[in-house]
């Protein structure tokens, strides 16, 4: 079984059809992005939660990897004895999968049959406080913690220092991101042709567009994090509330439509 697991995609598109006030759409709303139709199937209204969900999916996705690489090794092997034995751990596997597939419909609306993303509405930036500023609830500087906007994460403590809230916000929030990561993996991808590159003309283009991007990076982080208050040092993401979107079939969203047209039909 292949898993089509949700992606993360822009959303500007999908802010631009709810309303111009941004509010926000309940489960059971269809969205459109560009020419393709969503329904939201589930809301995460606490990072915990939304936490759980990635967590799960990452699992699923490493068991769909296994009983790829399984199914591969058995189409390989010759000896009747181990692919017997490689067909049954298979079967476990998969048996294992489905249960959690199953779960994960019941939890969440989400089958790994079908594609989702994920609409982002607040997006809490927390920044690191030490042992000392956490057991004070004081920062170096004398300003006081409250003790509410402390975030713990596998042992280290972090402080909510700014909220980004709404749809607009939250997708050109997540646009910097993504263009941080983006470009960060070019620069080590041309990193790499150095070490490999002998020519001495095609070394110095390379050179010259690590330089160029490198000056590009600094001056979107340092944008971003003046923007969003994200301090010098490092930060965590916490993602508070954002919502599920499955992907509807052009029939499925045509039987949507008729339903709703009849139900108003009968009110009337």
């Amino acid at each position: 079984m292949n898993i089509n697991i949700f992606k993360f995609l822009p959303i500007f598109a999908a802010s631009a059809v709810v309303n111009a006030s941004e509010t926000s759409p309940a489960v059971g709303d269809i969205v459109r992005m560009g020419q393709q139709s969503y329904m939201i199937v589930f809301d995460f209204n606490s990072y915990p939660k939304y936490e759980e969900f990635q967590r799960n999916v990452q699992i699923m996705k490493a068991t769909d990897a296994t009983m790829k690489s399984l199914k591969e090794q058995i189409k390989k092997e010759t000896d009747a004895q181990i692919k017997k034995s490689l067909e049954l751990k298979l079967k476990q596997i998969d048996g294992e999968f489905q249960a959690n597939d199953k779960t994960m419909v019941g939890g969440y609306n989400f089958s790994s049959n079908r594609q989702y993303v994920v609409l982002f509405l607040k997006t809490n930036i927390c920044v690191p406080i030490s042992p000392e500023e956490y057991s004070s609830y004081t920062f170096k500087d004398g300003t006081k913690i409250n003790p509410l906007e402390i975030v713990t994460k596998s042992g280290k403590h972090f402080y909510r220092k700014s909220t980004v809230e709404g749809f607009k916000a939250n997708d050109e929030f997540q646009r910097a991101l993504q263009y941080s990561m983006k470009t960060r993996n070019e620069i080590a991808s041309l990193r790499k042709q150095l070490e490999t590159s002998t020519d001495v003309n095609e070394l110095a283009k390379i050179s010259e567009k690590i330089a160029s991007y490198e000056k590009a990076l600094k001056e979107s982080e340092d944008a971003m994090k003046e923007k969003y208050e994200m301090g010098s040092g490092q930060y965590m993401i916490e993602i508070e509330k954002s919502k599920l979107l499955l992907l509807l079939t052009p029939e499925e969203l045509a039987k949507l439509e008729a339903e709703r047209t009849l139900k108003k039909q009968e009110k009337n």
